[in-house]
């Protein structure tokens, strides 16, 4: 029987939910003194979790009655996640950013009002000159009608659109779990550790190996953090390091910058998946840099695009999401088919019923289209917008529940990046074009994607016993708080600091992105580009290729959910991180065995735990000093 959400876990989640999208975004918006929701595992949330545990520790020794069981900490972990993806850098913050650039940006010279804001509905965004010069002016308060009425409609619209899209993942996840949970049994490695650390009977905060993995990490960073706040302090530095500076002569030269970057939670996650996907993540960031050398050496880097790594990822993200409906292909089928009552598949544990499921994503992508459309697409390229966003974010799901990979950005392979760089304005058309780039905001990177994780809260639920019902219902009632409590504390921070005032240039980069790139595209047009759909079909056909001989070939070294990760700019920054996982696994494994690898396990979650600490210190130390100090990453 499942267990019930109680109520004290609910209470004490909406207790912590404003702390924690204050925390996020004055961390992110205000100071910008780093990017917390950026990886994989957010680590405002896990310092919360300890905090939680440390004094659930306290009440179990005196009154164990009434101590929260590890069930209860779970629910408060899953849905601080949940509040902080809707409040993150790649959601709701890019969205803010996007709201009134165009207005305040428009120019005689640039025309951008014939161009581009006469072309948005008044709806989609804010047109009224006072309420978007507040809004990078600051010095003001956001709560006032004059700004209010020109807020609300939009806000409305757009935050209604955002519960239509976290109720369609969990329609989406509701038929992939049973799948990917039970019959693929995928790993889901980012779970490990707050399962291991919420454990009510568990030796792991004895274990001498942890504390000094925690104590690596934590040093570690402390000290590399120093020198942001003491310049001359003498520290070792292993971020700033790239081995493109040793490699000055052609075709070597063209490998372009190379970072080489230790990070210990990126180590920390990279160990906990498997050997071949922790290979593959860092041998195919290298084949990815040969490639452009060999560009170099044969002549064709002249090519524009050469290697089109983002229209190869595109196609690898396709990739992934055929090969996975594939593997689940007959109990895909049974769940489609209990829309005609055709099917007896078991659906009584589930989040939802299937039947509801299946409907519910359909009717829910309709509605977006419906938006999309009315934006000005052309239907068929709403239909395309839509059903390429979610065939994205399932494949980013695939891969985090296979791969666990520290950070998984889509950069620049989103289907509207791919659509502008590739289709050409002259087949899509300004109108097109404008519409197509309000959607831009929810594209942008994947890195905080919601879908992910409410899967991985399934998995969660499933290791603890909560009823899933519950917990989707749960989910999607946080979201909806998020978004609310998210808009009012981001615009209160806009219109009190000012966008081009005393925030940082994220802010205005982030509207730049949309306009600027709008922008050149109209002014100069662009024709079809097939080299860039040749790359698209050819990472998809080598996805297929890749995945099916991972399959059919035992030992086979490659995993192709690695390569969709490789337009991503992080995947610069982690890849150093990931060969030296990789190699402490191997090394681990071959000379050490089972045995050795199960008692060095703890160090591993421990270097997480630690990063997370020390990466939390430096968000509080920035807050109170209101000062960019250490980001942990990138």
């Amino acid at each position: 029987m499942a267990k019930k959400i109680t109520w004290r876990s609910i209470l004490i989640a909406l207790l912590l939910t404003p702390i924690n999208i204050w925390w996020v975004t004055e961390y992110e918006i205000c100071i910008d003194a780093g990017s917390s929701t950026t990886l994989s595992v957010f680590y405002t949330s896990v310092f919360t979790l300890l905090i939680l545990i440390g004094i659930n520790a306290l009440v179990r020794r005196f009154r164990p009655d009434k101590a929260l069981t590890q069930a209860e900490l779970i629910i408060i972990y899953i849905l601080l996640n949940v509040t902080a993806s809707v409040c993150s850098h790649d959601y709701m913050q890019v969205f803010m950013s996007t709201m009134c650039y165009p207005v305040r940006y428009a120019t005689a010279e640039n025309n951008w009002y014939n161009l581009i804001i006469n072309r948005i509905p008044d709806w989609a965004i804010v047109k009224d000159k006072d309420a978007v010069a507040a809004f990078y002016i600051g010095n003001d308060n956001f709560y006032q009608w004059k700004y209010l009425q020109h807020w609300i409609r939009p806000l409305c619209i757009w935050g209604t659109f955002m519960m239509v899209m976290f109720y369609v993942f969990l329609c989406i996840n509701t038929i992939l779990r049973k799948q990917w949970s039970e019959s693929e049994k995928l790993s889901y490695p980012l779970i490990s550790m707050p399962l291991e650390i919420t454990k009510e009977k568990t030796t792991f905060f004895r274990n001498t190996s942890m504390y000094i993995g925690v104590g690596v990490a934590f040093v570690f960073t402390i000290v590399q953090g120093l020198s942001t706040i003491w310049p001359s302090f003498p520290i070792i530095n292993l971020k700033n390091l790239d081995l493109s500076q040793y490699l000055v002569n052609p075709p070597f030269n063209a490998i372009g910058v190379t970072p080489i970057r230790v990070y210990p939670i990126a180590i920390g996650i990279t160990f906990l998946v498997p050997a071949d996907l922790s290979f593959s993540y860092w041998f195919f960031y290298l084949f990815m840099k040969a490639q452009y050398v060999f560009g170099a050496a044969v002549g064709i880097n002249t090519i524009p695009k050469y290697p089109f790594i983002n229209e190869q990822c595109f196609g690898f993200l396709i990739g992934i999401f055929v090969f996975a409906v594939i593997m689940g292909w007959s109990h895909f089928k049974a769940v489609f088919l209990t829309i005609f009552n055709k099917s007896d598949i078991d659906d009584s544990n589930e989040p939802m019923g299937y039947r509801h499921a299946v409907w519910g994503a359909f009717i829910g992508m309709c509605a977006m289209m419906l938006l999309s459309h009315v934006l000005g697409t052309a239907p068929w390229l709403a239909i395309t917008l839509v059903v390429c966003y979610f065939i994205i974010c399932v494949s980013i799901s695939r891969t985090r529940a296979e791969l666990g990979c520290p950070c998984h950005e889509v950069n620049w392979s989103d289907i509207t990046s791919i659509m502008i760089n590739n289709a050409g304005t002259a087949t899509l058309g300004a109108q097109n074009m404008i519409a197509m780039q309000l959607f831009y905001w929810f594209n942008r990177c994947f890195r905080s994607n919601m879908m992910p994780i409410q899967l991985e809260g399934f998995k969660m639920a499933e290791h603890t016993g909560v009823s899933y019902k519950k917990l989707g219902v749960v989910m999607l009632v946080f979201a909806f708080l998020a978004i609310v409590v998210g808009f009012t504390i981001v615009l209160g921070d806009y219109y009190k600091y000012g966008a081009a005032s005393n925030m940082p240039h994220n802010t205005i980069d982030q509207g730049r992105e949309v306009y600027g790139t709008l922008e050149n595209a109209l002014k100069n047009g662009t024709i079809t580009d097939w080299n860039g759909v040749g790359a698209g079909i050819t990472g998809f056909v080598s996805c297929l290729v890749l995945s099916f001989a991972k399959i059919k070939i035992p030992g086979f070294p490659f995993n192709p959910i690695a390569y969709a990760m490789m337009s991503s700019v992080q995947t610069s920054a982690l890849w150093t991180s990931a060969f030296i996982a990789w190699l402490c696994k191997v090394l681990i494994l071959k000379y050490g065995g089972l045995k050795v690898f199960t008692k060095a396990l703890p160090f591993f979650l421990g270097l997480i735990i630690g990063d997370c600490l020390a990466g939390s210190f430096w968000h509080i130390v920035s807050i109170v000093l209101h000062t960019r100090t250490y980001p942990i990453f990138p």
